[in-house]
């Protein structure tokens, strides 16, 4: 570079520096086009200087960074101004030649092959770390007016906010406290979830990226956030939403009148879509099963799988494609089901879902390579899993009908004489129509309920349910959950009988646990040392505090004495998935001759 250019852009660099030194106006008027036209310079130079690679980089973002302050302190006052309203022709034409830099000012990551991470990501760490206000919560802000407003910034500021989450990872207190800014902020969840919903009715190639973006940041968050910030984050509205798009995206008709670069991003949505999902079936539980099984989404998984062959042959660039094929995802989907199905509002859907043939493929016309083999090895996989669902949730349909036919009464009313009585036939129940969960053997028990003992208080409590999402355990779930307990000690009794053998103690506590497979898992420990098992392997809900938990132990160890002092040498602990990572659990005898 010449020595006259050198120089005039070090006085340039200098002078822009100088700007950012001087007093923040207490008013920044929109129509004072001199002062603003020398901010926004500014602001550009510098951050044009910081990614000029024909200079000492390194140095230069060194010398952002000290300056960062004082450049924060304008960047941060024009912020609020301009999402207070610029209105004039001024005003908007200063806004948006901001909203174009700003991406530029508050993080040093330079997106493509030109970027240097190493250098880039903690050098932008320390600019949120040193903000006052939060850096974060602005990008959030700005993020937001360019989706509410579609600003032709909108691909930049979505890349901005999600890789800005990136980099604040490497400090967890920094990460985390911008979780907590997306996840309580309804200023953020609710329009990106618009977003997504109004972008993905008509797939226009500009938006592709952007909508790209918006699956992964939500994705990324919801595998990284905290548990708590992800109950917030997965409502039953944004569930719903995500329902919808699902839904839509993978329609026949539609995907073959898209672009191919159109439908290879389809298929890549769909991906964290499912991710997603899959994540809300481990955080919410049946409720959020239940709620995904209404929508026909499982439906729209197995009428499409098409798809799968599509993903294989057609693939998708390394820069939006997704860490699983779409068969995978799909597979991941599924396999979650079994574990819920003793579940009656899980468990019937599945069924009535399943008692139709699944076609061998459904092509989509029109589509190149989407008319995958049956023996395709993906498709093959997806079948697989198909199938283990529909075996199980058969042989769960099986095993319940044979509990209903023994009759059990099951009554919610404290001072029902029949309670726990066998009639030997099948049994009609009362059910409260509000709630649908509390079972009552007749309507004079759920009169006295009601009355007596305030159910209406229980009733407001699960129709409130989580986030939206209604509790489904019902009384006549649990019953039959207690039931197949036992059931499935006598079909593992080789199993139960030579664990409990190894343990030569008066008094032995069985632990079987469906929380992961339908195929319960085993191990057996001593009142003694039931305590430091139980929170060992989880046994306890954690989403309690210590001390909620603490209880929770001293309760079931009541009960596990109680056994005790009535004669049993054995009893068992059954533990099922519940909602929001809590558990279904619970105490009882056994008799098995060992």
């Amino acid at each position: 570079m010449p020595t006259g250019q050198h120089s005039s852009r070090t006085a340039t660099i200098s002078a822009a520096y100088q700007h950012f030194h001087r007093p923040v106006p207490s008013f920044i008027d929109s129509s004072s086009s001199r002062d603003l036209e020398h901010t926004l310079l500014y602001l550009n130079v510098l951050a044009n200087h910081t990614r000029d690679t024909t200079r000492d980089r390194r140095a230069s973002i060194a010398e952002y960074v000290e300056e960062w302050t004082n450049i924060w302190s304008w960047t941060s006052a024009l912020v609020k101004y301009f999402l207070e309203g610029w209105t004039t022709e001024h005003g908007l034409a200063f806004r948006d030649r901001f909203l174009n830099i700003f991406p530029r000012i508050v993080s040093l990551d330079t997106p493509g092959p030109g970027g240097d991470w190493d250098l880039e990501q903690p050098s932008s760490l320390s600019l949120m770390k040193n903000s006052n206000p939060d850096v974060y919560r602005f990008i959030l802000a700005v993020w937001m007016f360019a989706v509410n407003t579609n600003h032709p910034s909108l691909h930049s500021m979505f890349y901005l906010v999600e890789a800005s989450l990136v980099i604040s990872s490497s400090d967890m207190k920094l990460f985390w406290s911008n979780c907590r800014t997306i996840g309580l902020s309804s200023n953020v969840v609710k329009p990106l979830f618009s977003y997504i919903s109004t972008t993905v009715q008509n797939l226009e190639d500009h938006a592709l990226h952007c909508l790209q973006t918006a699956f992964r940041f939500i994705y990324g968050f919801v595998k990284e956030a905290p548990g708590g910030l992800m109950r917030r984050f997965l409502t039953k509205e944004t569930l719903t939403s995500l329902n919808s798009s699902f839904k839509l995206l993978p329609s026949p008709r539609r995907f073959a009148k898209l672009t191919p670069h159109a439908a290879v991003h389809s298929v890549e949505y769909l991906k964290y879509i499912l991710g997603i999902l899959t994540d809300a079936f481990d955080l919410h539980g049946p409720s959020a099963i239940v709620l995904v099984l209404r929508a026909n989404v499982v439906r729209s998984v197995m009428y499409t799988s098409s798809l799968i062959a599509y993903d294989k042959e057609n693939g998708s660039p390394p820069e939006i494609q997704f860490k699983k094929t779409l068969a995978q995802s799909f597979a991941d989907f599924l396999e979650l089901l079994p574990r819920y199905l003793c579940y009656h509002r899980v468990l019937d859907p599945v069924l009535q879902l399943l008692k139709k043939e699944i076609p061998a493929h459904r092509s989509l016309e029109g589509i190149p390579n989407a008319k995958p083999s049956a023996f395709h090895p993906n498709y093959s996989h997806f079948r697989d899993v198909l199938h283990e669902v529909k075996t199980h949730a058969f042989e769960i349909k099986a095993l319940r009908d044979e509990f209903e036919q023994e009759g059990l009464v099951i009554c919610a009313n404290p001072e029902c004489p029949d309670q726990g009585m066998q009639t030997h036939c099948k049994f009609s129940r009362k059910q409260c129509s509000r709630c649908q969960v509390t079972t009552y053997c007749s309507k004079t028990c759920q009169r006295q309920d009601w009355k007596t003992y305030e159910h209406r208080v229980k009733c407001d409590m699960y129709c409130e349910g989580t986030l939206g999402l209604k509790n489904v355990l019902t009384d006549v779930d649990q019953q039959f959950m207690e039931w197949y307990t036992l059931h499935q000690t006598r079909v593992h009794r080789k199993t139960i009988g030579s664990l409990l053998r190894q343990q030569k103690t008066a008094m032995q506590i069985l632990f079987m646990d469906f929380r992961k497979t339908t195929t319960p898992a085993f191990f057996v420990t001593t009142i003694d040392r039931y305590t430091v098992d139980a929170w060992e392997h989880s046994v306890v809900d954690e989403a309690l505090s210590k001390e909620e938990c603490d209880a929770q132990i001293s309760e079931f160890l009541a009960k596990i004495r109680g056994f005790r002092l009535a004669g049993y040498q054995t009893v068992v602990h059954g533990i099922y998935p519940g909602e929001n990572y809590e558990n279904v659990s619970f105490i009882l005898s056994l008799e098995l001759a060992t």
